[in-house]
């Protein structure tokens, strides 16, 4: 009898500890997202650039972007505000024509839809003010 008892016990703590296992499983919950996946699906790849804007800016932000002359309108290249296109290759042409100094981009919404490298020190590109009404540049889609 105690021998039935003894083995009656272990199977109660068996019992108990395997419902514990099973309730403490993983429950599935709300669907998240990475930062480096989106909600569609879209990627950021390895080989890409995942941009790192904790340093942006004249000097990191610390020191007031220095008042140059005007070089290069980019007008003059083909970058044209508020016509639903692409503005980047134009924008590009503009700050490669330059050894230094300001790109004015008119007031208005430019679309980036390409990347944008400035590869010479003394370039500033300029916009037609900081609010609304002002100059925006509109980047629709990832750029890694």
């Amino acid at each position: 009898m105690r021998m039935v008892l003894l083995a009656s016990a272990h199977l109660l703590i068996l019992r108990a500890l395997l419902l514990n296992v099973a309730c403490a499983a993983p429950q599935a919950g709300p669907r998240q997202h990475s930062k480096l996946w989106g909600k569609a699906g879209e990627l950021w790849k390895p080989g890409g650039r995942l941009p790192d804007y904790s340093y942006a800016g004249y000097h990191a932000g610390e020191k007031p972007i220095p008042d140059v002359a005007v070089a290069a309108d980019a007008a003059d290249f083909g970058a044209i505000p508020d016509d639903d296109k692409g503005d980047s290759a134009a924008i590009q042409r503009a700050i490669d024509s330059v050894d230094s100094g300001a790109i004015l981009l008119r007031r208005g919404r430019y679309i980036i839809d390409d990347f944008i490298t400035i590869r010479k020190s003394g370039i500033v590109l300029r916009g037609e003010g900081d609010a609304l009404g002002g100059t925006v540049l509109y980047v629709p889609r990832p750029a890694a």
